[in-house]
């Protein structure tokens, strides 16, 4: 039924930037580099474009601009429809790492498999079930993971030893902790019907944290709903909207929580 609908949909996505200029989703402006491999602040007001021949070109070209080899994540979403990158954007932000493209069966496209062959990610997150993204494409893109994992983000890594003496290498520091796992989208709705304010919360499943989420209004008619707020609240993610319209027209309300395991 989304397919159809017109969407209005905010989020509160760790995804903050204060830059001069400004930045858009190509390749990096001449003489814009960057040795950590993050994309350089452009100039003041310089505008860029970063884009490809379709959306999962695009998706490689942000991320080619944005992130250099050995990442330690990359998220892939599906294709066709936003809200499962839309709603991994947050996970991106606390673990970094690009969100690349694909559809739900086989094959790859060729400009994901190309970013990804350059990026090297530790591992790889595919975001939403077997309804968008088959278990066919997620075993296909064990071959991209250096670490072979397809499924959580690593743990962050160790610090470094000591140094050794001069001339000799420092040993190698204790391992880090387990950081983010267990990464979950949680999603709910109210009932389809014409009721002109409607609210949701929508908890993490116990033993999981909220690190993000989003709240987004779906109607067939011509008259929108808006959204009133979304944001955090005791221990889930609440939004509320209400419909203001001159004619009653039926529509809902969706919430998502986004949860995961966090190590101390």
């Amino acid at each position: 039924m989304r397919s159809r609908f017109r969407t209005l949909w905010i989020g509160a996505f760790a995804l903050v930037l204060a830059l001069p200029g400004v930045l858009l989703a190509g390749a990096q402006p001449a003489g814009v580099t960057s040795s950590s491999g993050v994309a350089a602040i452009v100039p003041p007001g310089t505008v860029i474009r970063l884009g490809g021949a379709n959306r999962f070109a695009t998706a490689a070209a942000i991320s080619a601009a944005t992130f250099a080899p050995g990442v330690p994540v990359a998220y892939i979403a599906y294709a066709s429809n936003f809200p499962d990158a839309l709603a991994g954007a947050a996970a991106a932000g606390t673990l970094p790492g690009p969100v690349l493209l694909a559809a739900t069966n086989l094959p790859i496209n060729a400009a994901t498999t190309a970013e990804l062959t350059r990026l090297k990610p530790h591992q790889i997150i595919v975001l939403g079930g077997t309804g968008v993204i088959s278990d066919a494409v997620k075993t296909a893109l064990a071959a991209y993971a250096v670490g072979g994992d397809v499924s959580a983000p690593p743990g962050v890594p160790g610090p470094a030893g000591p140094a050794g003496p001069a001339g000799a290498t420092g040993a190698t520091g204790p391992a880090g902790p387990a950081g983010i796992s267990g990464y979950e989208v949680v999603t709910d709705t109210t009932a389809f019907d014409a009721t002109t304010y409607k609210e949701l919360t929508v908890p993490c499943p116990p033993g999981k944290t909220l690190i993000g989420g989003g709240a987004g209004t779906f109607w067939p008619g011509i008259e929108r709903p808006q959204l009133v707020s979304s944001f955090m609240l005791s221990g889930g993610w609440y939004g509320d909207a209400q419909y203001d319209g001159s004619t009653p027209e039926a529509w809902y309300l969706e919430v998502q929580a986004i949860c995961a395991i966090v190590a101390p």
